[in-house]
């Protein structure tokens, strides 16, 4: 089986819940589908050849949550509560996908 695709499906529903501003490593995202956040900044790694192919939810549980995005084409993104964030790296940058909006 290709590494990436054993990481993928290692990862896959996994969630990693933030209690406060933080700045996430490379081992969380590789980790982790979903990210769930507060009311406080989420900070991507930088982008990096072992994180390309990665995508990323984060998800917000309250409202006016930011995702800072460090080293990337991203930049910054205001989540209210129920919006989700999808992110992808290529290895150079994150992208934003566009935030999923709560109904």
């Amino acid at each position: 089986m290709d590494v990436r695709l054993a990481q993928q499906l290692e990862r896959q529903n996994n969630t990693y819940t933030l209690a406060a501003a933080e700045t996430l490593t490379v081992a969380q995202v590789l980790k982790n589908e979903v990210i769930v956040v507060g009311n406080f900044a989420c900070t991507l790694p930088t982008a990096g050849v072992a994180l390309k192919g990665v995508s990323l939810r984060v998800l917000a549980t309250a409202a006016a949550t930011v995702v800072g995005v460090a080293a990337s084409k991203a930049e910054t993104a205001t989540l209210a509560e129920g919006d989700m964030l999808l992110l992808y790296c290529n290895g150079t940058y994150w992208y934003s996908l566009g935030p999923t909006t709560a109904a």
